[in-house]
């Protein structure tokens, strides 16, 4: 199901909008919540902390710098605008965003921009992992996880500067991402290449210092891994 978030001052407006979109998509596939600001959407942390496509009614040249704040909080989402001033159509390329919308040219131009905001949903997801624990769900970039490790009944996920604990299995993690993202260096532990510095001795050092043992059913294919 994806995920939108409209922005808009006027909720009026932002529902009629939400009844355009609801138009192009079964009603198990979409949902929509309104807001009247990108500081309210961010107050709602129960969604904002999850992928999302961001519709923004722009207005003045603020609206822009709040979404640009958004996106320093949370990478997972995809921004699109919409608005009935030309001049903001440059002003908006200083901001990640996948599509702009005139509302004189709404009618045909919303369902070509829905077509592009099904694509960045599953291009977010897949670059994308959500850890859960204790009913708390962390929407994590992939690539910036180091390594993961089993600790009894949970995972341990390490970044450069955060740690997460879930009760994924390493099979679940896998499936999720992709055999082709972590190399298995143990039962216990799946590490991303990209942050091994070293490989010396049957261990894999890693940027933050970290050194982790290759057991011997592994040390083959790390090797190769990281010499190719």
């Amino acid at each position: 199901m994806i995920r939108f978030a409209i922005i808009d001052k006027d909720l009026n407006e932002a529902a009629s909008m939400v009844e355009r979109c609801r138009s192009h998509f079964r009603e198990q596939d979409a949902c929509f919540h309104t807001y009247e600001s990108c500081v309210e959407f961010k107050k709602d942390t129960a969604n904002f902390k999850r992928p999302h496509i961001l519709m923004v009614h722009l207005t003045s040249v603020q609206d822009l710098q709040y979404v640009k704040q958004l996106l320093k909080f949370n990478d997972s989402l995809g921004v699109m605008f919409y608005s009935s001033d030309i001049r903001f159509v440059p002003l908006a390329y200083e901001v990640e965003h996948f599509y702009f919308i005139l509302k004189s040219q709404m009618d045909e131009m919303l369902g070509k921009a829905l077509v592009k905001a099904k694509e960045q949903y599953k291009l977010i997801q897949k670059s994308h992992i959500a850890i859960e624990f204790q009913s708390k769900i962390d929407i994590v970039p992939i690539r910036k996880i180091m390594y993961v490790e089993r600790m009894n009944r949970k995972l341990r996920f390490v970044t450069k500067t955060k740690e997460y604990v879930s009760y994924m299995t390493l099979d679940d993690v896998i499936e999720s991402v992709g055999e082709d993202v972590f190399m298995r260096v143990q039962c216990s532990y799946l590490v991303q290449p990209q942050y091994v510095v070293r490989y010396q001795d049957n261990h894999v050092y890693l940027i933050n210092g970290d050194c982790i043992s290759v057991t011997r059913p592994y040390q083959k294919q790390v090797r190769s891994i990281l010499e190719s």
